[in-house]
């Protein structure tokens, strides 16, 4: 008689699995940037050819940049609980992709 009939079980450890993704992903496609970045020559000459990045590369930085927001938004909207991975997974998403967006469009003005 003393037991509590509905009594609700706690989860103690909620799932973070979207927050893990979107900070995996944001740092993957950091890297991948940064050898794109790092990758460039210094200087460009007239006698030289401009050294062209493969497209593969280019390739898996927009894939991962666009799996990179979606994973952010469905770790926001799945209502996960707020730790350190999901913000700055979150905002380095949110800042490569801008990043991303500003350079191509950039690129078609000038």
């Amino acid at each position: 008689m003393n037991q509590i009939l509905d009594e609700i079980e706690s989860n103690r450890n909620p799932p973070k699995t979207f927050s893990k993704l979107s900070f995996g992903v944001s740092i993957v496609t950091l890297a991948l940037f940064g050898y794109l970045v790092g990758d460039m020559q210094s200087q460009i000459r007239v006698s030289e050819a401009i050294a062209v990045p493969p497209i593969i590369l280019i390739v898996a930085i927009y894939v991962l940049l666009l799996g990179g927001v979606a994973v952010t938004f469905l770790s926001f909207f799945r209502k996960e609980a707020s730790n350190w991975m999901k913000w700055v997974g979150g905002i380095l998403n949110c800042m490569l992709f801008v990043f991303v967006i500003g350079s191509i469009i950039f690129k078609r003005v000038m």
